[in-house]
Order: structure tokens, then C-alpha cells, then sequence
């Protein structure tokens, strides 16, 4: 079985943005539960 590289580059680097992402986002559901929200208005 032949592996191609530039794919399996692609598909590292993805997974390694996705994993540097995880905590941001963490980060961004936590503090958006903390501080209290401003009501939309609807549309």
C-alpha cells in the first residue's frame, strides 16, 4: 500500500489545528456561560 504524503500531510495539520482549536473553544463556551447575556431582539 502506497501512502500518499501531501494527503497525509494535509490530514496531520488538520488534526493538529483542530487539537489547537479545542481549548479556544473551550475557552469561548466557558466564558460565554459566565457572563450574562444581552437579549437579541428577534427577527
Amino acid at each position: 500500500m502506497k501512502l500518499d504524503k501531501t494527503a497525509f500531510m494535509r490530514a496531520v495539520a488538520l488534526m493538529m489545528m483542530s487539537w489547537a482549536a479545542l481549548p479556544i473553544v473551550y475557552w469561548l463556551l466557558i466564558r460565554n456561560k459566565d457572563t450574562p447575556k444581552k437579549e437579541e431582539p428577534k427577527k
